[in-house]
């Protein structure tokens, strides 16, 4: 382990993630480069429409980013958290 120029110690785990990440991106196919193991679906659920279902997910994404907001805004207008304004 050594320091990095931030002053942060290098751990053993970001080790394998730079080498992965570095022969990912010695690939030159764009869409091997973004998904380097094609599609993540262990459980075989994405066998419809693949456009419908990135759709959804975004959809779904914006909707927690929503929800986080309006907790940050509850916890600034009450000046407690979330779990005392239940």
């Amino acid at each position: 382990m050594w320091n990095s120029p931030l002053g942060s110690r290098q751990t053993a785990n970001d080790t394998p993630d730079g080498v992965s990440q570095g022969q990912r991106a010695k690939e030159t196919d764009a869409t091997k480069r973004c998904y380097p193991g094609g599609a993540f679906d262990p459980m075989g659920m994405s066998k419809g429409d693949l456009a419908t279902l990135q759709l959804k997910e975004i959809k779904n994404g914006r909707l927690a980013m929503v929800a986080v907001f309006g907790m940050w805004m509850q916890a600034a207008v009450t000046g407690t958290g979330p779990v005392a304004n239940w």
